[in-house]
């Protein structure tokens, strides 16, 4: 037994032996290497200097602490005791930096318990404000009835306590916003910035606004408000029997239009006008009479002129009065010179029977589908088939319910032209009394002859009128009467929406004949959903189309 013992004591001695501390007195102390030697944090911008170095260590690293320095107490922000490489570590962190932060102190303790150190001093650069922006007035205000000039001396001053990096000045007006050539030029990096300039200022300028950013990205903006107070334009108030609604007159015609003009600030003068076109359809403008008077006594104005004829190219005449302060009232009045006018005129669709169609929004108005350019109205088959009454009808409007899907069913026939072959029901009466019958209209029908052979055409944008401007110039021009006798298309009469146009121009044989026109759709209402069949009646949906008219007129 005292053999055993002996033998356990002599093993034990043996292992402390093997296990002994390691002698880390011939390795190098831990060592700290810096990326920067101080650091200067600045809190006027987001991506701040971090904390960095390389802690070197032979022995190998037992932990590494980072404390800072705040407001003098030392406080601990990171410890590490784990490594993936022991005998060397990389370390970065970014602090929470504000201006209490004075140092930062680093210890790095090695296996051997010997530790390196290093103090980093720390200069914060704390908030700078966004750069001011002072202008020398507190608003620009201009009164045009106190006769305030309208050009201001404007002035204002940009400071910041960085560089500033960009100024710019922009006019917020009524028609949008205009850049300000900045005066002198500016020149980015320097910390302060004077504009001065002489800026003429207008009706409907709301202010003048400057924005300005430093070399940290912040930006300040400050608005100079403007209150441009302008004074009234002139009032132009038309003489009894003068209105803005279209006037009908002959190229000859003679008309005087008074005016009663007051002017707050003195009449300047009035300007007589005509309209006429370019070659894209757009309004010219052409001086007729001008008239001046002395705007420091000419307050109020009785103004007559008397047109001695009307130009036939022309659509529209003004009457423009202007005062001292160029302020502006204008009169306009559309012209149909040598055209007649009909606006708003119902056309049944087909119906054999002497009742009209009367729709409750045209109360009185009993409409048919035979057109009259003569009469400006409707006529119904029976009058129609009148012997005394055949020459007085140009077109006329049919709806057709067997069309494809994109089709509306809306034509527009010659009076010369037969739908008898489609339904012939519609174009026939058979009196039961047989006394006042009438056969089938159609071309081989000689009880049907002498019917007029009114010319029509689609209008398309290939010309440079519209309904609202067109004048007899235009209508009578070789290229629309060249058009109008190409021949009739299916795109002539076959399926008008509302706001299509057509061409026309009435035959020889016409009770109104020889007029060349214009007629737009203004409404189309029920045509191949109105009828349920090829032969049918009309459902309850009424069918009827609504034009207006404009023809030349003919003596």
């Amino acid at each position: 037994m005292k053999k055993i013992i002996i033998a356990c004591v002599a093993a034990l001695a043996l292992v402390a032996c093997t296990q002994r501390e390691p002698d880390y007195s011939s390795m190098a102390r831990p060592s700290i290497e810096l990326m920067y030697e101080t650091i200067n944090p600045d809190l006027n911008r987001v991506d701040n200097t971090p904390v960095v170095c390389v802690i070197f260590s032979e022995a190998g690293l037992q932990n590494v602490k980072l404390y800072k320095t705040e407001g003098g107490s030392q406080v601990l922000l990171k410890e590490i005791t784990t490594f993936k490489d022991e005998h060397q570590y990389s370390l970065k962190e970014t602090p929470s930096w504000n201006m209490d932060i004075t140092e930062i102190h680093i210890v790095a303790v090695d296996k051997g318990g010997r530790k390196a150190e290093v103090l980093i001093p720390v200069e914060v650069t704390p908030v700078l404000p966004a750069p001011v922006i002072t202008f020398e007035k507190e608003i620009i205000k201009i009164d045009e009835r106190n006769e305030d000039p309208s050009t201001v001396a404007t002035r204002f001053t940009v400071t910041s306590s960085n560089t500033l990096e960009s100024v710019k000045a922009s006019m917020f007006t009524a028609g949008g916003i205009v850049d300000i050539p900045l005066n002198p030029t500016f020149h980015a990096g320097e910390s302060t910035y004077s504009f001065e300039q002489e800026i003429d200022y207008f009706e409907g300028y709301r202010g003048l606004q400057v924005s300005a950013t430093d070399a940290n990205g912040k930006m300040k903006i400050e608005t100079l408000p403007v209150n441009y107070i302008p004074a009234p334009a002139p009032e132009l108030i038309p003489g009894q029997g003068i209105t803005d609604e279209p006037l009908m007159v002959k190229d000859t015609d003679s008309r005087t239009f008074n005016f009663s003009i007051a002017a707050e600030t003195g009449l300047s003068n009035v300007e007589v006008v005509k309209f006429t076109k370019d070659i894209e359809g757009k309004d010219v403008r052409n001086r007729v009479a001008i008239d001046y008077f002395d705007a420091s006594k000419d307050f109020e104005v009785e103004y007559s002129y008397t047109f001695d004829g009307f130009d036939a190219s022309s659509h529209a005449i003004a009457f423009v009065a202007t005062d001292r302060l160029n302020h502006s009232v204008t009169f306009r009045i559309p012209t149909f010179v040598n055209l007649r006018y009909g606006a708003d005129i119902v056309i049944a669709a087909q119906r054999n029977t002497k009742e009209p169609l009367v729709l409750e929004a045209f109360p009185g108005t009993e409409s048919y589908c035979f057109f009259s350019v003569r009469d400006f109205k409707t006529y119904s088959l029976f009058d129609f088939w009148k012997t005394e009454n055949r020459r007085n009808i140009d077109f006329f409007y049919f709806a057709w319910n067997n069309g494809g899907a994109s089709d509306n069913g809306t034509r527009l026939m010659r009076a010369n032209e037969d739908r008898a072959g489609q339904d012939p029901s519609w174009f026939t009466y058979n009196d039961p009394a047989g006394v006042n019958s009438i056969p089938t209209m159609a071309g081989s029908n000689s009880q049907w002859g002498n019917r007029n052979g009114t010319l029509i055409k689609k209008l398309t944008s290939a010309y440079a009128f519209d309904f609202d401007n067109v004048t007899v110039a235009d209508l009578t021009s070789s290229a629309v009467q060249a058009y109008l006798n190409q021949g009739k298309v299916s795109a002539d009469w076959i399926n008008y929406k509302a706001g299509d146009c057509f061409l026309f121009k009435t035959g020889p044989a016409s009770t109104y004949p020889g007029s060349t026109g214009i007629a737009r759709f203004e409404v189309v209402e029920g045509s191949r959903d109105s009828f349920t069949g090829q032969y049918a009646l009309p459902n309850d949906k009424p069918c009827y189309i609504v034009i207006s008219i404009k023809t030349q007129i003919v003596e």
